[in-house]
């Protein structure tokens, strides 16, 4: 079988936080024999850059200057044992996660009630990455975000190879990422996998070769998409001044049968409360586990 193009096309118009209008990776495939997408100019599947409106990225950093990045770094001074704070902001409420092994001082700050969520939503659709990836993802009616947060860090020690979904989500969910600010492309970037074309996709499931690494350079204006089967770590290094900070949404199908296989990953411990294919506002594993266990641990 034949690898078939599938132009991504976004919208003539940019608005306030619109994505740009051109077609971006226009030479993206998809491979039918492997039911994934090959960018060959990323040598890697499921995975594209897209232009994104830098006044929409704007809204978002002047949220995380405003009211996160000051009680942050009190609290990563003053409670470094810690790996779960609650932020309440005048901007929004905030969920802060530090994950354990992972060889940096990476935190989730993640959006932790329906309101701050529906905040991020709205920029998440004045995006208009609904109508890019429609044609991508499967859905019944909409394209449905699961989730916002920042992603902060501001060095890293070791790497951590990871793939955001098991194979069994395909592409029915994917992860955005893209820096609120320009940062130094020297260091600290983004290490994933040339994993190519592989002859079947559970070819995807194995660790790669090192020999396969290679760097994404994170730019203003531009973000990161990938669905299952992209490998990928923070790069080694450290930040020159400030941490790094970068805006990151899931998002994906609306139907509830394909829930199983996505939230094996980000229905885990990345935030709190994540929105459901449904609409449904939902808990995480570590949420239900705190309403369980630690009601009091705020």
């Amino acid at each position: 079988m034949v690898a078939v193009r599938r132009h991504l096309s976004f919208p003539a118009r940019c608005v306030i936080g619109a994505v740009l209008k051109q077609a971006v990776d226009t030479d993206v495939v998809w491979e039918p024999q492997l039911g994934a997408y090959f960018n060959p100019r990323l040598g890697a599947c499921n995975v594209w850059e897209v232009p994104i409106c830098l006044e929409g990225v704007a809204q978002v950093r002047d949220i995380f200057e405003l009211s996160i990045r000051q009680p942050l770094a009190q609290l990563s001074s003053s409670e470094e044992g810690r790996r779960r704070h609650a932020l309440r902001t005048e901007t929004g409420h905030f969920f802060v996660m530090r994950p354990p092994g992972w060889g940096s001082d990476i935190c989730w700050v993640s959006c932790d009630d329906a309101q701050t969520l529906d905040r991020f939503e709205a920029i998440f659709r004045r995006l208009q990455l609904p109508e890019a990836f429609g044609p991508v993802i499967q859905q019944s009616d909409q394209i449905r975000m699961y989730s916002a947060f920042y992603v902060v860090r501001s060095k890293c020690s070791r790497l951590k190879l990871h793939c955001d979904y098991v194979r069994e989500a395909g592409i029915n969910a994917l992860t955005l990422i893209t820096p609120l600010d320009g940062y130094d492309p020297s260091q600290f970037q983004l290490t994933y996998a040339r994993t190519g074309r592989p002859s079947d996709v559970s070819d995807l499931d194995c660790l790669p070769p090192e020999s396969s690494f290679d760097r994404y350079v994170y730019r203003p204006g531009r973000a990161i998409i990938f669905g299952s089967g992209f490998w990928h770590s923070t790069e080694l290094g450290e930040a020159l001044d400030d941490p790094n900070v970068y805006l990151c949404f899931t998002f994906g199908t609306d139907k509830l049968s394909e829930w199983k296989a996505i939230a094996e990953t980000i229905g885990t411990y990345q935030s709190r409360i994540i929105r459901l294919p449904n609409g449904d506002l939902g808990l995480t594993q570590l949420g239900e586990y705190l309403e369980r266990e630690e009601p009091d641990w705020v």
